[in-house]
């Protein structure tokens, strides 16, 4: 056996007894168990995530619902506000958070949030499906002072002509804010 080979085998040997520090941080060939919290404040910060990540049903390995993840109770920044409309004429095709789309004119709609933000420092992600007369050479936008709390203004437009164009099949928006 060469030095590499058996320098490999003596850190692999030392790994599979648990006897090999770096730096003085202890190494574990398996998950060390998490004690449980010895303070208030770690009890209080468990509590929390479990609390957040329920994790007392879901789909486990052994065919039971053991480890689902709950999302339900997750607050904040998530994204609760999202369209999928029809390039045409505005008309949803799948929301949450909006009441409503209106095409304002070719390429112009205003979404109007269900609930208004916080601000209008949200976050907006906007995009689409081109048509067959525009699959490509399109791009969508927030219109320039169109965005407030309670509604956004979008902007579809072919992007070789610069005209603002019905050229999407389908619009998109995700928002993300309070």
């Amino acid at each position: 056996m060469g030095l590499l080979a058996e320098s490999v085998a003596s850190a692999i040997s030392a790994i599979e007894a648990g006897a090999l520090s770096i730096s003085g941080v202890k190494t574990f060939i398996t998950s060390p168990v998490v004690p449980d919290a010895t303070t208030s404040a770690q009890a209080a910060s468990y509590k929390n995530i479990t609390d957040i990540l329920n994790t007392s049903t879901g789909h486990d390995h052994d065919g039971s619902d053991s480890k689902k993840v709950d999302f339900s109770n997750l607050t904040g920044t998530l994204v609760t506000k999202w369209v999928k409309f029809a390039g045409a004429d505005g008309a949803i095709q799948a929301s949450s958070g909006v009441t409503s789309v209106v095409r304002n004119s070719a390429g112009v709609y205003t979404i109007t949030w269900t609930v208004a933000f916080s601000n209008a420092n949200y976050a907006v992600q906007v995009n689409g499906e081109g048509n067959a007369s525009y699959p490509t050479n399109i791009d969508a936008s927030i219109q320039r002072g169109g965005q407030a709390v309670g509604t956004l203004v979008v902007t579809t437009y072919n992007t070789t002509s610069a005209g603002v164009t019905d050229a999407y099949d389908y619009v998109h928006v995700i928002a993300i804010g309070t």
